[in-house]
């Protein structure tokens, strides 16, 4: 989050099993929170997840997934070994120019940290762990 100088930041992963994204972790006082699934080709999320190319966007449309009040948004695939792992979302309530690098960061830490379905799903257990015991949920690190 703090890379991009993003206020909101929300982790979507792949359900195994499903053509679907589950909102696994988000950070940011008004990031989407609880039970979102999100279909592969529905919503921005989703259609993201089925194009596998990033979009940056000033005045988001209203969806579920993007926090009211968001004026920017980059939206990126995230993968590993060539296949879809998940979506990063990222948001700011004052309008900001993302750029083609913007776009291409979440995928080249999640290439170059060897990021793949398990070890994301392993991450954001720990963090959600942590933040039962008090700790903030950090998924900065992706962002």
């Amino acid at each position: 989050r703090s890379v991009l100088g993003a206020e909101t930041a929300a982790l979507f992963l792949v359900e195994t099993g499903r053509r679907a994204l589950r909102l696994s972790a988000s950070s940011g006082a008004d990031a989407p929170t609880g039970e979102l699934i999100v279909e592969i080709g529905q919503g921005l999320v989703g259609r993201v997840a089925a194009t596998r190319r990033g979009v940056a966007l000033s005045d988001p449309p209203t969806e579920p997934t993007i926090s009211p009040g968001t004026a920017s948004l980059v939206v990126a695939p995230l993968g590993a070994e060539g296949q879809l792992v998940g979506v990063l979302q990222l948001g700011t309530s004052r309008e900001r120019a993302f750029g083609d690098n913007d776009l291409r960061l979440p995928q080249v830490v999640a290439d170059r940290a060897g990021v793949h379905d398990d070890s994301i799903h392993h991450m954001v257990g720990q963090a959600k762990k942590r933040a039962l015991a008090g700790r903030q949920i950090a998924i900065g690190a992706l962002a």
